[in-house]
């Protein structure tokens, strides 16, 4: 009897470490789903996060290019008011001069001195 409550013992021992292990197992199981959920979760939160970063470049760079264009613009109405000033200085000095002229020319013919 002894030889076969000691097999019975022994039987019990192996079903309640077996069934330990598959305990084990199964926790170790349900906390690697976890984990995987948990990087998938962060995965994807990674990857928006990557493409708002890529649209806020890409926004960055199209207010770049037009902040050059804008810049260029007013460059070139800046280049051309100052042409524009200048023909007007430059034709104030012509028409004074000759204008000046002009009148000491009739005074001069009427006699008179110019002053």
């Amino acid at each position: 009897m002894k030889g076969g409550q000691a097999q019975e013992e022994a039987l019990g021992k192996l079903a309640s470490d077996q069934q330990a292990r598959q305990l084990k197992e199964a926790a170790v199981q349900e906390r690697f789903e976890s984990e995987r959920a948990a990087r998938e979760l962060q995965r994807r939160e990674l990857l928006g996060v990557v493409a708002r970063e890529r649209k806020a470049f890409e926004r960055l760079t199209v207010l770049e290019q037009s902040l050059l264009a804008v810049d260029e613009l007013a460059r070139r109405e800046m280049e051309a008011r100052a042409r524009d000033t200048r023909r007007l200085w430059d034709a104030l000095d012509n028409v004074s001069d000759p204008a000046q002229g002009t009148r000491l020319q009739i005074l001069a013919q009427l006699g008179l001195k110019g002053g």
